[in-house]
């Protein structure tokens, strides 16, 4: 029988769908299994299901942004043990203190140098 090989799951919540679709086929090739969810509380219900070893996050997002996601994630017992990389379009100094003091692992601004994006999560999750 051979040995299973367990590969790291990373979802990346965006509301933007084509985000998803053009990191799938770059996390994969660099060994990772690898979903979206293109909201807030689906991205909060997939991480329930899916259990992901890390999630990439968008900040603006329509009904729950980022910020709140982050913060229902590093709230819960069950979930806040998960690193949080986000990956937003705002620059501002502000904006990245307030997610690092949230729990956020790291952060990215877009638009994404998906080269510089696998690296970091290489980083937080090394594969297999």
């Amino acid at each position: 029988m051979a040995d299973v090989v367990y590969r790291k799951k990373v979802l990346s919540i965006d509301d933007n769908r084509q985000i998803g679709s053009t990191l799938r086929p770059k996390f994969e090739e660099a060994g990772y299994q690898f979903e979206s969810a293109y909201s807030g509380q689906e991205g909060l219900e997939k991480m329930r299901t899916y259990q992901p070893d890390l999630v990439l996050l968008d900040i603006m997002m329509p009904l729950m942004d980022g910020h709140e996601v982050l913060r229902r994630i590093k709230s819960d017992p069950e979930l806040k043990h998960i690193p949080v990389i986000m990956v937003s379009a705002k620059r501002d100094k502000e904006t990245v203190i307030r997610t690092v003091q949230g729990g956020a692992t790291d952060y990215l601004v877009k638009p994404v140098d998906v080269k510089r994006l696998l690296e970091k999560v290489g980083r937080v999750l090394p594969t297999v």
